[in-house]
């Protein structure tokens, strides 16, 4: 790696599908709170955190950097996120053991929620 930046491709390629898989893993637990929220008002409706990991993949905590300001939803983000405290994320790629990051960040989204 120089001036941080991976030189090696498939490596990088890794680390990119990597982080997608550990992405798909924390939003899979995430649950919008469709029918307690109006469906337009949930459409709107965003949240920011980042996870912290250890080196051995545990999910060792998190903290929202920004809620989306309605309660429901922060509550169920807050719920989700919990939920992973103590487990762990899908391990990395056998032929890149050292790609797992120490913190992910996220984007829940309510716009990806499923309501009439």
């Amino acid at each position: 790696v120089k001036e941080g930046t991976e030189t090696d491709p498939l490596k990088g390629r890794a680390v990119s599908l990597y982080r997608a898989r550990i992405i798909a893993w924390f939003n899979a637990r995430f649950r919008p709170p469709v029918g307690e929220v109006p469906c337009e008002e949930l459409k709107k409706l965003s949240s920011r955190v980042s996870a912290s990991v250890s080196p051995d993949g545990t999910v060792t905590g998190f903290s929202v950097g920004q809620p989306s300001g309605n309660g429901t939803f922060d509550g169920r983000v807050q719920a989700a996120m919990q939920g992973t405290v103590g487990q762990q994320v899908p391990p990395p790629p056998e032929n890149y053991p050292d790609i797992l990051p120490p913190a992910v960040s996220l984007n829940f989204l309510g716009n990806s929620a499923k309501c009439e």
